[in-house]
């Protein structure tokens, strides 16, 4: 009987333990995703550099996918909502990831 009881807090602590992890790892992906956006020398910085006009243009179309991402969200079901959901968590524990790696690797990211 006891057997079972520890087994089963096992479970739960390896589930707690790779909760923490993806946490952990999806918040170092947002904020190494910002980073690289807005550093001095990030994806916007270099839009900007290949002249005015066509950072505006590559700003706007960001912007126009955000806005029809938003509005799509009424054409589908909460089923293929959620689906996406843990598609973009698992997205940004990928890029926590990879910047822990650079970071480890290289010092920056």
């Amino acid at each position: 009987m006891q057997t079972i009881k520890h087994r089963q807090d096992a479970g739960g602590l390896v589930q707690a333990t790779w909760g923490f992890v993806l946490s952990i790892m999806v918040i170092v992906g947002i904020c190494g995703t910002i980073y690289k956006l807005l550093s001095p020398s990030g994806w916007i910085a270099t839009l900007m550099g290949r002249g005015f006009s066509g950072g505006v243009a590559a700003i706007g179309l960001m912007i126009a996918f955000g806005v029809v991402g938003w509005v799509a969200r009424s054409w589908t079901s909460t089923r293929q909502q959620s689906g996406m959901a843990d598609f973009a968590v698992y997205v940004f524990a990928a890029a926590g990831l990879l910047y822990s790696f650079q970071l480890w690797s290289k010092g920056a990211f």
